[in-house]
């Protein structure tokens, strides 16, 4: 957590999970990362390229510079994510074979909007 309500609003909440413990997660971690970041992107880039194209302002500048990096990704690049994707899936399947559920929090800590709109 990078602030002291946020760090706070999670020990609360895991006051109600008495069993919970830390668990190591940087592959699911990497494995989120790999579908906002990379050769995923492209799927977004077909539903919402040629309307981002056609209507200039329209989404937020954010959506609008996740669907632009999409034409960085080759064909080549999309095979690779799938190819990592299914190793992430089998450590995935490993911790759950152990673990009944994966709780974490939704954000890391509590932004203003002013601090979005700068690094979103």
């Amino acid at each position: 957590m990078d602030d002291a309500a946020g760090r706070a609003a999670w020990a609360s909440a895991l006051a109600y999970l008495p069993g919970a413990q830390e668990a190591a997660i940087t592959e699911m971690l990497d494995a989120a990362k790999l579908l906002y970041e990379g050769p995923w992107v492209a799927e977004r880039a077909a539903a919402f390229g040629d309307f981002a194209a056609t209507h200039p302002g329209a989404l937020h500048p954010v959506t609008q510079k996740i669907i632009n990096g999409a034409n960085g990704f080759s064909a080549v690049d999309a095979f690779r994510g799938f190819y990592k994707m299914a190793e992430y899936r089998r450590v995935a399947e490993d911790f759950f074979a152990e673990h009944e559920v994966l709780v974490v929090p939704s954000v890391p800590c509590f932004p203003t909007l002013a601090a979005l709109a700068a690094d979103p």
